[in-house]
């Protein structure tokens, strides 16, 4: 239940604003918990753009070399491993829930340091890289949804694109020791992090809707009054009736209150919008009669591999499942994740005015500043506008990217005494502008519109496929390079930032600010309307 101070009694809005900031206290606090493994994995991913450029380099008097066919083998392998981790991810995430599954997948990201750190040959580093893949596709899952389970709407946007911080502060974290000290010891104190990591999400409360959904009401309900700032259970009637009534509608056969099993028809209802709280749908209260008040256990039928098949393959869950897929590979395709592996060594071609190694670190540093405008920005504008202005700025980045470089002659490139800083601005510019919307955003939206039966594993097939495409992408990077010269290479990933605009404007629903289950309940009439629509045509 979220309070308003226009909304308050007369005399109490200190009372009110007391219990606001707590709640916004309490939701930060946990996507804390939860961010801090988003800031090992960008660590993680980062890592490649520091060894690649030391174990290609001639000067490099280590026992350890790539070749360049090495090095991206070592940059996609990471890729081809993370599609497995997020399938099973959605398996794991249903028996043991976010929380424990969060703490669990710390293990593993210690033992890819250490291997790292101990490494003695190229293919104890391979094998490490496959290793951050499985561990980075396990994470996805459970962190995807873990901030939309926590978080009411009003904070949602706010506190998912907060978690995608992390992984730009990871990105800095790993570059900057990078460039201070040498690629063991970085890989040595980046161990700490999931340490910390464990510790911290021990604190932190598992969702409320995975609790609902095992049949753990009283747990539920302790959840979602931490979570609204360790209120009480009155103070949360109303959002605890709707998940309740939410649970019931979609996975549930009975409530069983004070002994006595009763039909859930009769006791959970709709009452209408006057009663000024929002509802499951038409702006509606939940109300819940005393006979069954909090206390209710909630009964769960068994589900077979069929139910959950059937999950996975209704167009309730393929619609919304295909516009994030789709968004994610426009995402992917922009240009930033590919490149990734490869920045200093691109930095290190256009002559810049700052050595590669801290070009990286200043772009990290714009990024930063892009997911937190996004923060900034999301409740007030909404999520597509985000998506669409931050997909024509990358465009634009991208196209006089290749204008320059199509413009440059080998000479110059070769100037030191002339460095060139309009690539440099163009890059800063791209880094923000990309961390503003398309980086972050449409992991918000597979957070947001997949239905909640089967959306842990929609999720990890919506995130391999993401990786597969990643890998691909990754790989192609150097054959691309080399047939259509680093130009036409931006210029291909400037057309699907455009492509990325006309599907966010055309195809993709504004979420922000609205609770799941409407964002579900939407979605369904939709293509209830669409159905009805084509059985009309066909008759």
């Amino acid at each position: 239940m979220e309070l308003h101070l226009d909304t308050c009694p007369d005399g109490q809005s200190q009372q009110c604003q007391s219990s606001s900031l707590r709640q916004t206290l309490a939701q930060v606090l946990a996507a804390t918990g939860k961010s801090l493994i988003m800031l090992s994995i960008g660590m993680l991913i980062g890592f490649p753009t520091v060894l690649i450029p030391v174990l290609t380099s001639k000067d490099y008097k280590g026992d350890l070399h790539f070749n360049r066919d090495q090095a991206s083998w070592y940059g996609a392998l990471t890729y081809i491993f993370q599609p497995v981790g997020s399938i099973a991810s959605g398996a794991l995430l249903q028996s043991f829930g976010c929380k424990k599954l969060m703490i669990l997948i710390n293990v593993p990201q210690i033992g890819c340091w250490l291997m790292i750190y101990f490494a003695t040959s190229n293919f104890v580093l391979y094998v490490s890289s496959a290793l951050v893949g499985l561990v980075i596709g396990l994470m996805e899952a459970p962190t995807i949804r873990y901030i939309s389970e926590i978080s009411h709407p009003s904070l949602r946007g706010i506190l998912t694109t907060y978690s995608v911080l992390f992984t730009s502060l990871g990105f800095l974290a790993v570059y900057s020791l990078g460039s201070l000290t040498d690629w063991q010891h970085v890989a040595l104190i980046s161990a700490a992090v999931p340490v910390i990591c464990i510790i911290i999400l021990f604190q932190i409360p598992e969702t409320p809707m995975w609790l609902m959904s095992k049949g753990r009401a009283a747990e539920a309900l302790e959840s979602l009054q931490w979570l609204r700032g360790w209120t009480t259970a009155d103070m949360v009637e109303d959002e605890f009736a709707k998940l309740e009534y939410y649970a019931k509608k979609k996975s549930c056969k009975t409530l069983h209150g004070y002994g006595k099993s009763v039909d859930t028809k009769d006791e959970v209802k709709e009452t209408p919008a006057e009663n000024g709280v929002d509802g499951v749908s038409g702006g509606g209260k939940m109300s819940v009669k005393p006979s069954v008040s909090f206390q209710v256990e909630v009964g769960f039928e068994k589900r077979g591999f069929a139910d959950k098949l059937g999950d996975l393959t209704c167009k309730e869950m393929t619609v919304p499942l295909g516009k994030c897929i789709v968004l994610i590979t426009l995402s992917c395709f922009s240009g930033l994740p590919l490149i990734r592996p490869y920045l200093v060594a691109i930095f290190a071609q256009l002559n810049l005015p700052i050595q590669p190694n801290w070009t990286s670190v200043l772009v990290t540093f714009l990024g930063i500043a892009g997911n937190i405008g996004c923060m900034a920005l999301v409740n007030r504008v909404g999520k597509k506008p985000l998506v669409i202005c931050s997909s024509a700025a990358s465009a634009v980045c991208l196209i006089l990217l290749s204008i320059f470089l199509m413009q440059s002659t080998p000479e110059a490139m070769q100037d030191r005494a002339n460095p060139n800083w309009w690539p440099l601005i163009l890059f800063f510019v791209l880094f923000f502008s990309f961390n503003m919307g398309l980086q972050p955003l449409p992991w918000v939206y597979l957070s947001e519109i997949l239905p909640y039966k089967g959306r842990g594993i929609a999720t990890g097939i919506a995130a391999s496929i993401f990786y597969i495409v990643i890998f691909f992408g990754v790989k192609m990077f150097s054959t691309m390079e080399r047939e259509l010269g680093l130009q036409g290479t931006f210029l291909l990933y400037a057309a699907v930032c455009i492509a990325g605009i006309f599907f966010t404007y055309f195809i993709l629903p504004e979420t922000e600010g609205r609770f799941l289950s409407d964002i579900e309940t939407d979605a369904e009439r939709e293509i209830t309307v669409i159905s009805n629509k084509g059985n009309t045509v066909n008759a």
